[in-house]
């Protein structure tokens, strides 16, 4: 069935102006308490460290948001119990931010090669079988890397950043839209997000040490007669790491192509 492009984009663009009226009204109510960052140290992985992991919200929300990281191989995984946003009745939208940041460094002889985040969650969207009220949920992640450090030695910080793609519906959820005109719509959704940094521009040599900032955002909205609910219930992150080649080892692998270069001479 071809959609109705008119309501997509009447839809797309009340998403726009709830998330603006939120956020302008949470950064002028003078009342609004900022909730203090809760710093969770340092964690060894196999081939790289993550430091000073610490998460964040600019939103006034109860924190824990992500919770405490568990960290097995190169991976560090989050389990949030309280990362939601919900709204009903046509209250207030509700917007829930939450930032996590933290330091990766290679172990010695070891170099980060990239990084990958994933999360996962669900949502829910209701309204009254008689109306024709809708409702609106919408997940997004902005993701910004600092490469620090090269072969050990510190750089001026070069920034790579991206958005973490999500699935389905690119994370974004109406009633009137993904619930086919039905009364209710649940469902799950994923987000990935990959960056190779061996490519970056500007950088020469073996990347050591990196920072990175997530600012992960949660929004619901409703109207007078329906409900809206999402949710973030896990979090992971992947660090691919190589050796970085001894000096010797280099060495010895330059004079050999010297030497079969020389006898090819000969021949």
């Amino acid at each position: 069935m071809k959609r109705d492009t008119t309501m997509l984009f009447t839809t797309k663009r009340l998403i726009v102006v709830v998330i603006v009226s939120t956020v302008v009204g949470l950064l002028l109510s003078p009342a609004m308490s900022v909730a203090a960052p809760i710093n969770y140290g340092d964690f060894t992985g196999t081939t790289v460290m993550y430091l000073d992991v610490t998460e964040n919200t600019n939103t006034g929300d109860d924190q824990p948001l992500f919770g405490a990281p568990t960290v097995a191989g190169d991976s560090i995984d989050f389990d949030p119990s309280g990362f939601s946003a919900s709204s009903s009745g046509g209250g207030a939208p509700d917007l829930t931010d939450g930032q996590l940041t933290f330091m990766i460094m290679a172990q010695e002889g070891k170099a980060i090669n990239n990084v990958t985040f994933s999360e996962a969650g669900d949502a829910s969207l209701a309204r009254s079988l008689d109306t024709t009220d809708d409702a609106l949920t919408s997940v997004t992640s902005n993701i910004f890397i600092d490469i620090l450090e090269v072969h050990g030695a510190p750089i001026n910080a070069i920034n790579v950043q991206g958005e973490m793609t999500f699935a389905p519906s690119d994370g974004s959820y109406t009633l009137s839209e993904d619930g086919s005109g039905g009364a209710t719509f649940n469902t799950g959704w994923t987000g990935s997000f990959f960056v190779d940094l061996t490519g970056v521009d500007g950088v020469n040599g073996l990347i050591t040490k990196v920072s990175v900032n997530i600012d992960n955002v949660l929004t619901a909205s409703s109207a007078t007669n329906s409900t809206a609910f999402i949710a973030k219930k896990d979090f992971d992150g992947v660090t691919i790491a190589t050796n970085i080649p001894e000096p010797t080892t280099a060495l010895l692998a330059v004079s050999g192509l010297l030497a079969m270069a020389c006898s090819r001479r000969r021949v």
